[in-house]
This record gives C-alpha cells, sequence and structure tokens, in this order.
C-alpha cells in the first residue's frame, strides 16, 4: 500500500506557536522537500468533521481533546504521517526524498481535494497542466510524474495569490484567470494532439498507481475497483461509473474476489468521457485555441 507523502502537524492556532516551536516546524518541511506539508488549527479541526464525519461534529466541538479526535479523523481521511508540533526531526524520512514513485499518485490529489488548503482547484479535470509537466522531462515514460512538480505550481499560485490579494482575504483576479487558464490547458491540449493521446496518458498513470497499489494485472491489462475509483474521484466521475464498465471476467482466480476492469475498456470510457466534455464546449461557443481577453464591464 502506498502511503501519501504528507505530513501533518496541528496547533491550536498559526498565530500563537510557541517561538520554541517555529524552528522545528519549518525543520519537517526542510528535511521532507518532496512530502506535501498540511498545518491544521482548531478551526480546520472542526471542519474535518462538517462534512466527512458530520455524527461526531456536535462532539468535536463539544469536547476539550479536539486535536486528538482530528488526529485520527485526518489520518482517516487524507493518509499521511502525523507529527507532533513539540516533536524535533533529527533526519529525513530515510527515502532519499528525491519522490522514487515516479507517477502521478491519485491517491495524493485525491486527499487534497476539500481542504481548502490550496489556492486553486488540484485534479485532473487540470489534466493539461499535468500533461504539460509530464511531457517537460523527455526521459520519462508516459505516466511518471513526480508530485513534487505539482507541489512547486501550487507553491508558485499561492505565493502569486498573496501577493495580488496584498493580505486581503478576497479571491483575487489571478485566482479566477489562474483556474480558467488550467481548464483551458486541457482543452486546448485535448483538442490539439486529440481526446486518445490524453486518454491514453491517463492509462498509463493508471497502470502505475495499480503497480504501486497491487491493483493491477498484467497478464490482462487489467485494473481493480480501488484503483479506479480514486481515477474516479479526481475527475469527479458520477457515484457508480465504474459499473458502467464491463468486468473483465477472464479474470477468476483472484481470491480476493476482488472486480477488474480492463484497461482498454476505462480508455473507451474515458475517451467518450472527455470527448462529451469538449463537445459541451463547443455547444457555449469554444470552438478554437485562442488568447482570451478579460475586459472590465461598465
Amino acid at each position: 500500500m502506498v502511503i501519501p507523502k504528507m505530513i501533518h502537524q496541528s496547533w491550536k492556532t498559526a498565530h500563537r506557536i510557541p517561538q520554541a516551536l517555529a524552528p522545528w516546524i519549518r525543520t519537517w518541511r526542510t528535511l521532507h522537500p518532496s512530502w506535501m506539508y498540511m498545518f491544521w488549527d482548531d478551526h480546520d479541526n472542526l471542519r474535518l468533521f462538517e462534512v466527512p464525519f458530520p455524527d461526531l461534529y456536535d462532539v468535536a466541538k463539544a469536547v476539550s481533546e479536539l486535536a486528538d479526535m482530528a488526529r485520527v479523523a485526518l489520518l482517516y481521511q487524507y493518509g499521511g504521517l502525523f507529527q507532533a508540533a513539540k516533536q524535533a526531526p533529527v533526519q529525513g524520512s530515510g527515502d532519499g526524498d528525491g519522490d522514487e514513485r515516479e507517477f502521478l499518485v491519485l491517491a495524493e490529489i485525491a486527499a487534497l481535494q476539500g481542504t481548502g488548503k490550496l489556492p486553486v482547484a488540484v485534479n485532473l479535470m487540470h489534466v493539461g497542466v499535468l500533461y504539460v509537466l509530464n511531457g517537460a522531462d523527455r526521459d520519462r515514460e508516459p505516466g511518471q510524474f513526480t508530485f513534487h512538480d505539482l507541489c512547486d505550481f501550487v507553491e508558485r499560485c499561492e505565493a502569486e495569490e498573496k501577493a495580488s490579494s496584498r493580505g486581503t482575504q478576497v479571491p483575487t483576479f489571478f485566482r479566477q484567470t489562474k483556474e480558467a487558464r488550467c481548464l483551458l490547458d486541457m482543452w486546448e491540449v485535448a483538442t490539439a494532439e486529440g481526446v486518445p493521446a490524453v486518454t491514453s496518458w491517463l492509462m498509463h498513470v493508471l497502470r502505475e498507481n495499480g503497480k504501486a497499489l497491487r491493483g493491477y494485472r498484467a497478464d490482462s491489462d487489467s485494473i481493480n475497483t480501488d484503483t479506479l475509483n480514486l481515477l474516479g474521484r479526481v475527475l469527479y466521475m458520477d457515484d457508480g461509473w465504474v459499473a458502467d464498465i464491463a468486468r473483465a471476467h477472464d479474470v477468476h482466480d483472484d481470491p480476493s474476489k476482488e472486480t477488474w476492469r480492463r484497461l482498454a475498456d476505462v480508455a473507451e470510457y474515458v475517451n467518450a468521457f472527455m470527448a462529451g466534455w469538449i463537445d459541451q464546449l463547443g455547444r457555449v461557443g469554444v470552438t478554437a485555441a485562442a488568447e482570451i481577453s478579460f475586459r472590465s464591464s461598465r
């Protein structure tokens, strides 16, 4: 099982962290440059229970041990490692921190959704950005991808957003145009190189994830349901979409009784999904790649 490369830390409020702890917190990030770092305060901890665990929300508001409850909840929801703010790291993770998993880890992308901690949405609907970043390094095989590249992209967005907002909490014009740019990149790549090219890349991503999660069968080029569901989450597919893809009935000797789908059948479904998405754009008048000019209304 692949553990999402995320480090979680928590304190009552980010503005009142004791000065003695601040260097230790920074060191966790320095020693693990390829890991996503997520800081949670009491407000964030309560939000954990609003949607994923609504039955526990009232309890979370009433108890004094909110941080303890949240620690279990966030690891269950997002995965990764939780490190106490009072604990100083003495060395890195021991894996070289070069992100040896050189592919886009769907579980990590899915875990970032809905946290409210990123300035732009991160999902495969922004496949144009991911596809271009992947192709920028010609030494990589299709589907290989360093999560650190995506972190860099998001951090650059965050820095630009902060510079634009100048301390205000109001989403800026930069944020709106950045999200529009990401979606437009997907459309431009799909129309310029063809939907099948993008679909083929996604199948490489799925195959790499399946191998890491022991959810790939090379003999039938099939993927298991758990891995497919990760793709559904990051593409925002409707619930039950996997059931629309024919099962690989010849994979019947699996003792775990796992359900499998051939990647060829998955590719056909995703190809139709993306083609339909582009067709919807065409219906509202988006038909050719062009520079977008944003004009202020008077």
